[in-house]
């Protein structure tokens, strides 16, 4: 009983320390939507369409935190969370939406393309937004200081039965020294990071039954990918 208690414990340290993780990103986007209006407004002649834009931009990151939080509520209540068919491509896209902001506050450009046609899947929609976002945001920070900022974004089938996304950088790329224990909690280079985006990630993704990975970009600077298993009809997956 006692080894339950401290495995509970352990669970439950883990989780809150990657709940802080999760809504610090979201809260990063407001800051930056927040920014961007209050350079607005200091313009003579301000855009209230582009104003009201942002501001609904800014309230749906705070929808996000919502969801974020239902999500982490609904693990700890029944230790699963549920699974939906999705479309892929709109799941990434609105990931990308979500970190728009804080790309251009960085000066990083952004390009995204689905090349996936087939791209329907079944996943927790919150928790693969959340690998994007984290993989989006990593690779902003990794550029910062660099004098080429380019982001690209992408969808692809592979292996007949699976979809690929790729978010690649123009950075400094890994270090050899965290290479080995890059998706392991607790492992940062940044000064201020946790350490837990990229191990929440794997987690997530293998609980979706894919794989995430990184490696070298040919172009200078890193490649983050993960796969997932297409729905299978035949399997009622889709229904």
């Amino acid at each position: 009983m006692q080894e339950l208690h401290a495995a509970r414990h352990d669970l439950i340290e883990h989780m809150a320390v990657g709940l802080a993780h999760e809504l610090k990103q979201p809260l990063a986007a407001i800051n930056a939507y927040l920014a961007v209006v209050r350079r607005i407004l200091e313009e003579p002649n301000f855009s209230k369409e582009r104003v009201e834009e942002i501001l609904d931009k800014a309230a749906n990151q705070v929808f996000r935190i919502s969801e974020i939080m239902d999500n982490m509520r609904q693990f700890m209540a029944r230790g699963i969370t549920d699974k939906m068919p999705q479309n892929l491509n709109d799941v990434v896209r609105t990931a990308c939406e979500f970190t728009d902001a804080l790309a251009r506050e960085s000066g990083v450009t952004t390009t995204v393309h689905f090349d996936a046609v087939n791209d329907r899947v079944v996943i927790n929609r919150v928790q693969i937004q959340q690998v994007v976002v984290n993989l989006k945001r990593n690779a902003i920070e990794a550029m910062q200081g660099c004098k080429r900022r380019e982001m690209a974004v992408s969808t692809r089938l592979v292996e007949e039965d699976k979809i690929r996304v790729d978010v690649v950088d123009t950075g400094l790329g890994l270090a050899e020294t965290v290479k080995s224990t890059l998706f392991e909690p607790f492992t940062t280079t940044k000064p201020h990071g946790l350490g837990v985006g990229l191990s929440i990630s794997q987690w997530i993704i293998e609980a979706h039954h894919g794989k995430l990975w990184a490696e070298e970009n040919p172009g200078g600077g890193t490649v983050f990918s993960f796969v997932l298993p297409l729905a299978n009809e035949d399997r009622g997956d889709a229904t």
